[in-house]
């Protein structure tokens, strides 16, 4: 069983995904051993972050500012795009000036919600908030792609793994 030091020496590419959520020094201690992190990242409001979520993405938001900051391999963000939570042209907004001025994130994917999950939580016997809620279209993500472009013309912008700005 190999290390992330073990990886790193024999020279295999090193890469988590991650919310952030937690404290820096955590993530810190990897680091070194790190080429890249996927960050995911839901929704830039406060309030609806802690709605959906349960918990508050401001200690994110700085996790994230400092890996920005330190980390010297690629960062990738991700954000689930679920309508009727976080596909607002008023999320986009908050979302693209947050990231507008953190230089080393390499890109931003859009990804679009589906319903995976639905089973997993009726099987644990929990409610599913979003079990109404449908995957948005081709042309949905391609329109939330454009407006979260426009707001920050600098970012290359993918939908769902695909590298081209909408």
């Amino acid at each position: 069983l190999y290390s992330l030091a073990g990886c790193k020496e024999d020279g295999l590419n090193q890469a988590i995904e991650s919310s952030l959520f937690g404290s820096y020094e955590a993530l810190e201690k990897l680091l070194p051993y790190l080429d890249t992190v996927f960050v995911d990242f839901k929704i830039e409001d406060e309030e609806l972050h802690r709605k959906y979520t349960g918990v508050s993405n401001a200690g994110i938001k700085e996790n994230i500012r400092r890996l920005n900051d330190s980390f010297k391999g690629n960062i990738h963000v991700r954000i689930p795009c679920i309508p009727t939570v976080n596909m607002t042209e008023e999320n986009m907004e908050m979302t693209a000036v947050f990231f507008r001025n953190l230089k080393n994130i390499n890109d931003i994917e859009l990804l679009p919600y589906h319903r995976l999950g639905i089973e997993t939580y009726r099987k644990l016997g929990k409610e599913y908030i979003l079990s109404d809620v449908e995957t948005p279209s081709d042309s949905d993500m391609k329109e939330l792609a454009s407006k979260l472009s426009a707001f920050d013309p600098g970012c290359r912008i993918l939908i769902a793994g695909r590298g081209v700005n909408p």
